[in-house]
């Protein structure tokens, strides 16, 4: 016996409009980015923003990214969709540094279904060549399942990627099953230690010393550490002392236009300005 439930009905409503609403949303520039920037632990300074994908629906307005992202992958849409956020990334972040005079470097997020495109490392090339971008001023961000996915083909990428020498970096670590083993052997740059391990710091004694191990760990293994979810100056200080190389959170800033952080960065375009006519 199967009972009809009204809320699913609702839900699955909302999900058949937003996929078909989506379909449309490239074409009707609904679909934007907003950039959240990532702070040096050490001296403050704006080192990269992470590009972060926006829907404005007409009649919903605002859409999650936590609704509307797995509705991309299951229509298929998502490798569309992501090819015009990094080209949209590429491409603003080089008006960027062409504006303020200043290399903050952007990140990308990728969903698997990119990653494992035969076409995604050329696609990367293309909206570079595009921008004018140097590829040394991309990150993209994988998560933690994605190197697990397919193991051959993951490590292909990732080769190619870092022969053209675009960063990588491994997002939400310490939520999923790494073989700590093979993870040090992936041509890798960055871990990106996760939000719900850093908003229990204070409280729980083992997130506190689970954080220390992971950026311990990755030093080790010569790679940088990004703390994410920073909501606090006891959490941004402790992170300090724990040697964390960069952070990134609404304590430092949310996520903003392009035109915002541009003016975030205008204070170190004065101050780079202010040391060329010193010289």
């Amino acid at each position: 016996m199967r009972r009809f439930a009204r809320a699913q009905e609702q839900r699955a409503t909302r999900q058949f409009e937003l996929e078909s609403a989506l379909r449309h949303a490239l074409d009707a520039r609904e679909l934007f980015l907003m950039y959240q920037p990532r702070v040096s632990l050490q001296t403050g300074v704006i080192m990269q923003s992470e590009a972060l994908l926006r829907w404005r629906h007409p009649v919903h307005g605002l859409v999650s990214p936590a609704e509307f992202i797995p509705i991309a992958e299951e229509a298929s849409l998502i490798d569309t969709i992501g090819a015009w956020a990094m080209s949209t990334a590429c491409r603003e972040t080089g008006q960027l540094q062409r504006l303020a005079r200043t290399l903050p470097k952007v990140a990308v997020n990728v969903s698997p279904q990119q990653f494992v495109n035969p076409r995604f490392t050329a696609q990367v090339e293309a909206a570079l060549e595009r921008a004018a971008l140097a590829p040394d001023q991309l990150e993209i961000e994988i998560t933690e399942s994605m190197l697990l996915a397919d193991a051959g083909r993951t490590v292909q990428t990732l080769r190619a990627l870092r022969a053209l020498g675009i960063e990588v970096a491994v997002d939400d670590f310490g939520t999923g099953y790494s073989n700590l083993g093979w993870l040090a052997s992936l041509p890798l740059n960055r871990l990106k230690i996760d939000r719900s391990f850093v908003t229990k710091m204070a409280t729980d004694p083992r997130s506190d010393a689970l954080v220390g191990a992971i950026i311990q760990m990755a030093h080790a293994l010569e790679l940088k550490v990004t703390a994410e979810g920073i909501e606090t100056a006891e959490q941004a200080q402790r992170l300090r002392e724990l040697g964390c190389d960069e952070a990134q959170g609404f304590w430092f800033s949310r996520p903003v236009s392009l035109q915002a952080l541009r003016t975030l960065l205008a204070p170190v375009s004065r101050l780079l300005a202010d040391g060329t006519r010193a010289a």
